[in-house]
């Protein structure tokens, strides 16, 4: 349905169908009281400027609308629509709020939630109403309707606007403002680091009428809430079964409906309770990184390893995480080197999860790289040069904003791609340098390794099998070559040099036939 301005005075009025003037003209003849704005949403008005005017002004728009006879309806004082705040049979209030006081409460949660109000951002506004309310909606609408001579059909099918969106077409204009935010309800996650706003509203006093309708069916459902930190799984709470709710009013008929309830609905002495949760989506960075000491490792290590050491995700969290003020943060990168092997050459990509972070630091956080909004004084090289200068142990190139498709390939790439290392190697006899063709001819050589013995506290004992695709052996010394390879990722490299007691076969030194170690290794290449 279309609204339209009015000449010169800006005023939206509403142009409507036959069909719809004759439902609504039924709505205003009724006995029971009904807000304007579940009225609008019976005869589908979608134009947020008409659900922007006060009540008063939305019955006049309506009374424009409609003959004179339905003007008449309309503007007296017994109308339908003459109805105060929490009168309202279908919603109980909740669209009849005042806009800005809903709009300060969403500011208020934010602020206290500890989230920065002034910056830019996009949000997402979610609703949670009592079950009650869309049982009213059906019967309002199927009573209407009887009243209009129109037919109910044999299934309860939603022909209305959903409860939703009437509210966010009722405050969601207002929330923008007050916040100077840009709603934003796409379905997909853009990794941009909306923040939800879901308004939860409570209503026990007319919860009944979810028991009448669901007949012994569970009016309750369990979900698993979000893991705190330290948990494996997040805790198990009741919700109301909202859904049961939708399920049971689809499959049931116009008739078999009305028969269940009285009408009216009994008028409520309470308003329904909100509450208002916000949360952000998770925003996620990546790069590469380069750690040129032999001494850091990639994640922490716990008290039980010993003194805790410096670490590259603690080393570039230092200087990232306050820009985000994050509530957890998540480092992974495509495979893990040991504290002893240097990760060199273009890096080995990772990407960071910021959850529930209270800022973002660049706005849009976008993968665009040169978004329209975005300061020039401050992008993500600046920060990729906050972490490079802040140490010399691990530096970091091609930090961004990425998306889903970067974290999957991420947490994919450890078992599926290809490594480069570079090796030096001692062994037991002096190897002329004829000795080392042998491994120089090797291609496509397949290796069986247990499990090591030096992982087997932490990795289930299991027989892998991994790929050797070339090596290129450099000889220093009688007892010293350097050794390049490629492999399979997750080719154990240490263990297929020493041969880790015969449990990798074969490896390097049995090749040789003699007894072969690792002094230093590096990492030089990881492919994505």
């Amino acid at each position: 349905m279309a609204c339209k301005e009015e000449g010169g005075k800006g005023k939206p009025i509403l142009s409507l169908p036959d069909d719809a003037k004759k439902l609504l003209s039924c709505m205003l003849s009724m006995t029971v009281k009904c807000c304007a704005r579940c009225m609008l949403g019976m005869v589908k008005v979608r134009d947020p400027l008409i659900y922007a005017l006060s009540q008063e002004e939305i019955a006049s728009s309506i009374a424009d609308s409609l003959d004179e006879e339905g003007r008449d309806r309309c503007m007296a004082e017994t109308s339908a629509l003459a109805c105060r705040k929490g009168d309202c049979c279908v919603c109980m209030g909740l669209l009849q709020s005042d806009q800005g006081e809903i709009s300060s409460q969403v500011k208020e949660a934010l602020t206290t939630a500890g989230y920065d109000v002034d910056s830019p951002c996009t949000f997402m506004l979610s609703l949670s109403a009592p079950s009650s309310i869309f049982i009213r909606q059906y019967l309002y609408y199927y009573k209407a309707l009887e009243g209009s001579g129109g037919a109910l059909g044999v299934s309860c099918e939603q022909k209305w606007i959903e409860l939703k969106e009437v509210y966010r077409l009722t405050y969601g204009r207002r929330i923008q403002q007050v916040l100077s935010w840009t709603i934003d309800q796409s379905s997909t996650d853009s990794c941009a680091g909306r923040v939800k706003v879901t308004m939860e509203y409570r209503h026990e006093e007319s919860a009944g009428m979810k028991e009448v309708l669901l007949e012994g069916k569970s009016v309750k459902r369990t979900m698993r809430e979000r893991r705190e930190r330290g948990q494996r799984k997040g805790n198990l709470v009741e919700i109301e079964n909202i859904i049961a709710v939708h399920n049971v009013l689809h499959g049931m008929t116009p008739a078999a409906l009305l028969s269940k309830f009285s009408w009216p609905p009994a008028a409520i002495s309470k308003e329904p309770e909100l509450t208002v949760k916000v949360e952000r989506e998770s925003v996620y960075i990546g790069g590469c990184y380069c750690k040129y000491s032999r001494k850091v490792s990639q994640s922490p290590w716990n008290e039980a390893h010993g003194e805790l050491q410096d670490s590259v995700q603690t080393l570039i969290l230092k200087e990232i995480a306050p820009l985000y003020q994050p509530e957890e943060t998540k480092f992974m990168g495509s495979g893990r080197e040991d504290v002893d092997v240097r990760m060199l050459g273009e890096g080995r990509p990772f990407f960071i999860e910021f959850v529930n972070c209270k800022r973002l630091p660049i706005f849009p956080h976008s993968l665009d790289p040169s978004p329209q909004g975005r300061p020039v004084d401050f992008n993500f090289e600046k920060i990729q040069e906050l972490v490079n200068l802040s140490t010399d142990l691990v530096q970091v190139s091609n930090l961004r904003p990425v998306g889903r498709d970067y974290v999957d390939s991420i947490k994919s790439s450890g078992e599926t791609k290809r490594k480069t290392y570079r090796a030096l190697v001692w062994t037991s006899a002096p190897l002329p340098p004829s000795k080392l063709d042998v491994l120089n001819q090797m291609q496509e050589l397949a290796v069986f390794q247990n499990t090591p013995i030096r992982v087997l506290h932490r990795r289930s004992l299991a027989e892998r099998k991994r790929t050797v695709y070339r090596m290129s052996a450099e000889r220093v010394n009688d007892r010293f070559f350097l050794l390049d390879l490629e492999t399979e990722a997750g080719t154990y490299i240490k263990e297929f040099v020493h041969g880790d007691l015969g449990r990798t076969r074969p490896s390097v030194g049995g090749l040789l036939c003699c007894e072969a170690d690792i002094l230093q290794l590096d990492v030089v290449g990881v492919e994505l």
